[in-house]
């Protein structure tokens, strides 16, 4: 995976979502 398919993910989950991750 890159890091721009991880930036997309967390555009459209949110950055709170992945912070938990």
């Amino acid at each position: 995976m890159g890091i721009k398919l991880l930036k997309k993910l967390v555009h459209e989950y949110g950055v709170e979502e992945f912070k938990t991750y």
